[in-house]
């Protein structure tokens, strides 16, 4: 707006500088759409290739259990291996049931705590970025607008006037 010029209640008579809050906004937008993935894999489980895996795992371990056994009973093998294969056949098994089961309900309630919180530092972001608008606050005359690009603006200082719509107001000069 320019001096002189009639404005409504809310037009934007100037804005300051956002290039770098607009990247920041940017990020935060990119962190915003992690945590959504994050909230998406949360509720959607393991993949089926994940669990085809852990099956395939599964199996391969109770193979070598199963040998290892009849190593050990025909006394060519130490109790020691047999062990181990026992060891990971119940971690096979294990890994198997936890992705069988999904997400826990605490890993969904993560990735739905940190999405909100990438949501709302996104909204305080945002809130800036609309607070670098300074608007009219009533209808009136640009009395005066002191500024030019690039002019820097101390927190708290006016930077125009306005004459609101019926307010009288009067402008002497006396000699």
């Amino acid at each position: 707006a320019q001096s002189g010029k009639a404005v409504a209640a809310g037009t934007v008579l100037v804005t300051l500088e956002p290039y770098l809050l607009d990247l920041e906004i940017g990020q935060q937008k990119a962190r915003v759409a992690q945590a959504q993935a994050e909230v998406d894999k949360a509720q959607s489980g393991p993949r089926d290739e994940d669990l085809q895996r852990s099956s395939i795992a599964l199996e391969a371990a109770k193979t070598d259990r199963r040998r290892f056994e009849q190593l050990w009973n025909d006394g060519v093998l130490g109790r020691r291996d047999f062990d181990q294969a026992l060891v990971a056949e119940s971690t096979a098994r294990q890994n198997y049931l936890e992705r069988a089961r999904g997400s826990r309900k605490e890993d969904l309630a993560s990735a739905l705590a940190m999405l909100d919180g990438e949501e709302q530092r996104l909204a305080y972001l945002k809130r800036q970025r609309e607070e670098l608008s300074i608007r009219t606050p009533a209808a009136g005359v640009v009395e005066v607008l002191d500024l030019r690009p690039g002019d820097m603006v101390k927190p708290s200082a006016p930077v125009a006037s306005i004459l609101e719509d019926g307010q009288l107001w009067l402008r002497a000069f006396l000699p």
